[in-house]
């Protein structure tokens, strides 16, 4: 199972990902974020991403937006990406899901029921929560075992020790013990001060959002996002370290098998003839793209754009 080491880039769009890429190889990242969904649509960008996003030696993240409006929508998408290949989900839940604890706690009893690893789910969501206690915080903690990631961003104005220490830190930590919850915490960075990211932090005070997040020695923080962090500022997150002296990173876990997206024309019998397989196997490993459907596992229905194993 993976567990988030190290450091992570988000990415908003498809576009956005070789950037995403190239900023995670320059900083030393392991883990690229990537927006699979919002509320119940699956995004059809996810499947080709995603083997980019391998293809680089680093590991894909979904991020999908939910609202716990349709929590069995939801649920689908969160399932429908970890099928695919990603190997965590983390739930994006902000204020339109204000006041929705109901409808969190579904989502957490279909996620729960499906016998899903609930340390590949995490959620993110404001620092500050104390004053957002009607976004379901509670609820999310009780199945996103992976962690919390609070969005510490130079977008409210605060200074990096008040953001940090206080907003993030230490409410997380009073929160969590005040529910008696052993939840891991994630920071996410915003480098930037307005809403879409076009006025970002110069390179001095980058300096000094690292310095106060360095004496919380972070196993793992993210910085949010590719596209809007200039290349100048690269080198200064590159020389963070998130790894203890004389520990070394654990290694990334690479995909089981070789893996190809159906094109159109393609039909299982091609498929394994091209690889070397059995149509018995090939059933073997890409049934789950069948149940998740409720459809029989015939070769007769494989669909266009499904990631497949092949061998």
């Amino acid at each position: 199972m993976y567990i988030l080491h190290g450091k992570g880039v988000w990415a908003w769009m498809e576009s956005e990902v070789p950037r995403a890429i190239d900023m995670a190889r320059a900083i030393g990242a392991r883990t690229v974020f990537f927006k699979t969904g919002q509320e119940g649509e699956y995004f059809g960008s996810s499947r080709r991403v995603i083997h980019q996003i391998w293809d680089a030696g680093l590991v894909p993240c979904a991020w999908p937006v939910i609202t716990c409006r349709d929590p069995e929508g939801e649920a689908s998408v969160a399932i429908r990406t970890l099928l695919d290949g990603y190997l965590g989900v983390v739930f994006d839940i902000e204020k339109p899901a204000s006041g929705q604890h109901a409808g969190a706690a579904r989502l957490g009893e279909i996620l729960t029921e499906t016998g899903l690893p609930l340390e590949v789910l995490f959620f993110t969501s404001f620092p500050n929560i104390s004053p957002n206690l009607d976004i379901p915080y509670g609820a999310m903690a009780g199945f996103c075992r992976g962690g919390f990631m609070p969005q510490a961003y130079a977008t409210f104005g605060w200074s990096p020790q008040y953001t940090l220490d206080v907003i993030t830190y230490r409410e997380f930590h009073l929160w969590a013990q005040g529910r008696d919850l052993d939840l891991p915490m994630y920071p996410i960075l915003g480098l930037y001060r307005d809403l879409h990211g076009q006025d970002c932090l110069c390179a001095e005070e980058v300096r000094a959002w690292l310095s106060v997040l360095e004496r919380f020695r972070p196993t793992f923080f993210s910085v949010y996002r590719a596209g809007v962090v200039p290349e100048e500022l690269w080198p200064l997150l590159a020389e963070f370290n998130t790894t203890p002296r004389g520990q070394t990173a654990p290694p990334i876990p690479l995909p089981e098998g070789h893996y190809v997206t159906v094109n159109r024309g393609d039909y299982v019998g091609r498929l394994c003839a091209e690889h070397g397989s059995t149509i018995e196997q090939f059933l073997e490993w890409n049934g789950h793209l069948w149940d998740a459907r409720g459809k029989e596992r015939d070769p007769r229905t494989l669909e266009l754009g499904w990631v497949v194993r092949v061998n």
